[in-house]
This record gives structure tokens, sequence and C-alpha cells, in this order.
């Protein structure tokens, strides 16, 4: 009995912070392409539990440093995928890959469903 409830408390404290930190292996800028050509930029901003804010640009936008004028989005992560709703209406989810370094993307909008891969861009 003593052990059982040992275990139950290691796992409710030391938990939720190794959860915490798969999580924050999001918060950076990713850079890629959709599978029809299009560039892609993502940026993570901020994780907080599951909840997470990104930036989001495409195309020639996407070419730029500048994120400045891209529209803030919020996301939820789920089992290691980023899940959010652009402004347009388009679903977007974000896989994070084993180590860490690249994303898998889909775009998804009306009859539209698009795939990219994007990489982490190192400081």
């Amino acid at each position: 009995m003593m052990r059982t409830f040992l275990f139950l408390a290691l796992l409710a404290f030391f938990g939720p912070a190794s959860l915490a930190q798969e999580e924050s292996k999001f918060v950076g800028t990713w850079i890629g392409k959709w599978e029809r050509g299009g560039d892609h930029r993502l940026v993570v901003t901020k994780v907080d539990g599951r909840n997470a804010v990104f930036l989001y640009r495409t195309g020639e936008n996407a070419r730029s440093e500048d994120m400045s004028r891209a529209r803030r989005n919020q996301g939820v992560i789920v089992n290691g995928v980023l899940h959010g709703k652009l402004e347009s209406g388009a679903k977007v989810t974000y896989v994070l890959s084993a180590d860490g370094n690249t994303l898998t993307a889909h775009y998804v909008r009306d009859d539209r469903n698009i795939r990219g891969v994007l990489q982490r861009r190192q400081p």
C-alpha cells in the first residue's frame, strides 16, 4: 500500500513537468515548404501547459525574418501534436519528430489537404 502511494505521489510530482518539457520542444522557429512548393515559416512563441501561441506565414511572407505582421494564433498540444485553427478557417497540425528537430505539417481547408515538412532553425 505504501509503495503504491509513493509511486502515485512521484508520478503526480514528476509527470506534469516531463509533459511540459515535451510540449516546450515546440517553442522556436520552424522553416520548410508545403508539398506543392510554397514556403512556410512557423514561430511558436509560447507554450503554457497544453496551450500554445504561434505565428504562421506562407509564400513570399515566409521568406522574411520579420514576423511583426504575422497574426497570432492559439493552439493546443495533445500527444505531441500541435493543433491550431487559422483566421481563414483552415486547420493546421504539426507533429513533432522523436528527435525534436522536424515538424510534419498538415493544412486542411475545404477540399484542400496539404502536407509539409519544417526543420527547426538553429539559433
